[in-house]
């Protein structure tokens, strides 16, 4: 089983809010859509947020037969989580409750008993969530792995390996 996992493109990160794609931004996602459509999705798993859901919409055009699952439980999780700052203003028990999420979350994929590829359009943090679960790591040391907008990064499960396709 392979999960193939895509960060939304670009965005402005001066907009503090549910961001959309910027110009750049929709060129990788039509890059990403152009490499994913030879992959064998059987299922699409898409963040509740709009750059997610734009990146996911520029796969979808030239893919009729698969109707994704859009699901907040893939929203963005507090970066401190895999080992960035702190950011003032952050709720209290932000941490816990985007962890528990992402926890949850990775073990509803890891059982995921379909044939097929698994489509993830969500984000760079929770990226590199997955990444440190599925290499059996603290997600504390992931802070500095590059997940690039419009990236694509592949957890193989049968293969035990990480594979990652970077745009942008």
């Amino acid at each position: 089983m392979r999960i193939i996992l895509i960060r939304h493109g670009e965005t402005d990160s001066s907009i503090p809010r549910d961001l959309p794609l910027t110009e750049e931004g929709f060129k990788q996602a039509k890059q990403c859509a152009n490499i994913l459509k030879d992959f064998s999705a059987k299922k699409i798993i898409c963040s509740g947020l709009l750059r997610a859901k734009q990146t996911c919409e520029e796969f979808l055009k030239n893919q009729s037969d698969i109707s994704p699952e859009y699901t907040e439980e893939l929203n963005e999780i507090y970066r401190v989580i895999v080992g960035g700052p702190k950011k003032e203003g952050t709720p209290e028990g932000r941490e816990e409750r985007d962890s528990k999420r992402a926890e949850l979350f990775f073990k509803k994929m890891v059982n995921y008993n379909g044939d097929g590829d698994v489509l993830i359009f969500c984000h760079g943090n929770l990226i590199r969530f997955f990444i440190s679960k599925f290499n059996k790591k603290d997600p504390k040391e992931m802070w500095s792995i590059e997940i690039p907008p419009g990236s694509i990064t592949i957890l193989d499960f049968d293969k035990n390996k990480i594979e990652k396709i970077n745009y942008g």
